[in-house]
């Protein structure tokens, strides 16, 4: 009698996961969709790297221009700027280093 009622809820049970089963099947995509997919994000991507890359071309250039012209315009100004960085740069590195070795995750490396 036992084995008769467990080979009915046996029997039940794998035909529950076979309804199961037929419902949940994922749709897979056509390969000219992937394809396309991916055309369309490489696309995307290139032109989010040109926008990148002419941004910081200008803004290499417009730091470069004001750059020479302050130390061909304003040479007293210029030096103190450049004094100012020399000694307040190992400061700023050591804060920087301490904040790091605070924060906890990621460290240095990467890794």
């Amino acid at each position: 009698m036992k084995k008769d009622n467990e080979g009915e809820w046996l029997n039940r049970f794998k035909k529950d996961m076979d309804v199961l089963d037929d419902v949940y099947e994922p749709k897979v995509p056509q390969q000219f969709q992937v394809l396309n997919t991916l055309n369309e994000f490489k696309a995307r991507q290139k032109k989010a790297f040109k926008r990148e890359l002419v941004t910081f071309l200008v803004t290499a250039f417009i730091i470069l221009s004001s750059y020479i012209v302050f130390s061909l315009k304003m040479p007293p100004i210029f030096s103190w700027v450049q004094g100012l960085a020399f000694v307040f740069l190992p400061t700023i590195l050591i804060a920087e280093s301490r904040r790091k070795k605070k924060r906890n995750g990621v460290g240095g490396n990467g890794f």
